[in-house]
């Protein structure tokens, strides 16, 4: 479990990875989004192992660099490789889950945050549609 703070109610609230492989922060500006995703970052690299996090604005993870096990990502194509690389290393698991491998046995775990994820997904369909535009 991965403290994320405290709930409305007052209760401590987490992240169980092994219930939820994924995990979704949302809220207003200035809720508070990306201390809680600092703090995911910071114990997942003390406790499990590689970050991958994706930080288009490049200003909101400066004090991540540099730090052990994590790898701070800022470029768009950057960004869109990583998320790619995720996807395959998914993939591979799964295929050889399906050829009889156990799932726990892969190691390492890897977490990717992709921060501003939406702007980051709406960039990229811009420059999508400006490179075709500009091949056509």
């Amino acid at each position: 479990m991965i403290a994320l703070g405290a709930g409305d109610d007052g209760h401590a609230v987490g992240w169980d990875r092994d219930a939820a492989p994924h995990l979704l922060v949302t809220g207003p500006t200035g809720s508070g989004k990306t201390v809680a995703i600092r703090g995911v970052v910071v114990t997942w690299a003390l406790a499990v192992g590689r970050v991958v996090l994706c930080d288009p604005k490049r200003v909101e993870y400066l004090a991540m660099r540099g730090r052990q096990s994590v790898e701070v990502v800022t470029d768009p194509d950057g960004i869109a490789a990583a998320v790619l690389a995720a996807r395959d290393e998914m993939n591979a698991r799964y295929a050889a889950v399906e050829a009889g491998g156990d799932a726990a046995a892969f190691t390492p775990l890897l977490l990717v945050v992709v921060d501003e994820a939406a702007a980051f997904i709406e960039d990229a369909r811009q420059g999508h549609r400006g490179r075709r535009r500009q091949g056509a």
